[in-house]
């Protein structure tokens, strides 16, 4: 299901986005106001998408 309005997309998690999950997960301050630590790689912010 993809939710569509005038200024946001919201699809479902691909792989392709796992890099770009990493630009904001690995810095500290995100990932404490989100709950949880600071992501080091690529491949940890692909393994936490949730599935």
């Amino acid at each position: 299901m993809i939710l569509t309005t005038e200024r946001l997309v919201l699809r479902p998690w691909t792989e392709a986005d796992a890099e770009s999950l990493f630009e904001y997960a690995k810095d500290p301050d995100v990932g404490l106001i989100a709950g949880w630590p600071s992501h080091k790689s690529v491949e940890e912010s692909l393994n936490v998408r949730g599935e």
